[in-house]
């Protein structure tokens, strides 16, 4: 299967031997992205779907880094981006 392989806590799951669950998302499955809700559809960052097509978990990427100021790269989403976006649907 397609997934991220990469983080410590997946990692410590499979060395032993316990139960973890992965949810498909646009990192992996860009073609979901069609399918979302207008609001979360044009907004650059990988997104978590639940089992109903409905965004669950949004990951802004490179967090820390982005948020000191260390990271930067052309046409990606960044802290104020990301905290636009998220005042907008608490005022939507």
């Amino acid at each position: 299967s397609r997934m991220d392989v990469g983080d410590e806590a997946t990692y410590y799951c499979r060395k032993n031997g316990l139960k973890y669950f992965c949810f498909r998302g646009t990192h992996n499955f860009p073609e979901l992205a069609r399918n979302l809700d207008d609001k979360f559809k044009d907004f650059g960052v990988d997104r978590v779907l639940d089992d109903n097509g409905k965004v669950m978990f949004m990951h802004l990427g490179r967090g820390i880094q982005k948020t000191l100021g260390a990271y930067i790269k052309p046409n990606k989403v960044y802290l104020k981006d990301w905290n636009g976006f998220c005042n907008g649907l608490i005022n939507d």
